[in-house]
């Protein structure tokens, strides 16, 4: 009995997508065309406006077998993220909330925003771990640009509140 990788990954759709049961806030979701087959990218609106977008860093990052999945194979690439944003956004800060997990062949370990629904740590309720890096906010400049860095076999969504 475990709680598996694609647990988390439903975490985090339902974080970007939001509560769909009310009809008049169900957000618009895009692709965000980045031209990178190792990145991909969504917004979603709500009545017009951006209010988040899902960054996905693809480049694979694996642990091994031999260290029980704990020990990287190799050193941990980054992807940086460079989003122009809508005029709307300059100057704002949004909040980041992190999937993550030591590599994508990962058993154990993974985490969205912090928090870990592994059954060992409590029969699969959430748990706030306290080695892990949350609370990360990033701010659109005054150009409008936006920068985030999302390690390889992870993702991040950004919010703006």
């Amino acid at each position: 009995m475990g709680t598996k990788a694609p647990y988390y990954g439903n975490i985090a759709v339902a974080a970007f997508l939001g509560d769909l049961t009310e009809s008049a806030n169900r957000p618009r979701v895009v692709n965000i065309d980045l031209d990178d087959q190792f990145k991909a990218a969504y917004a979603s609106y709500t009545h017009g406006e951006l209010n988040k977008i899902m960054l996905i860093n693809l480049h694979d990052h694996n642990t091994t077998a031999e260290n029980n999945y704990t020990v990287p194979s190799s050193p941990r690439g980054i992807e940086r993220f460079s989003l122009q944003m809508p005029q709307g956004c300059k100057g704002k800060t949004a909040t980041l909330q992190r999937l993550m997990a030591n590599g994508s062949d990962a058993v154990t370990g993974a985490t969205f925003d912090g928090y870990s629904y592994n059954y060992e740590l409590d029969n699969g309720k959430p748990v706030l771990l306290n080695n892990v890096t949350r609370g990360e906010s990033a701010r659109v400049d005054r150009r409008g640009n936006l920068d985030v860095e999302v390690p390889d076999s992870s993702a991040v969504l950004i919010s703006f509140a």
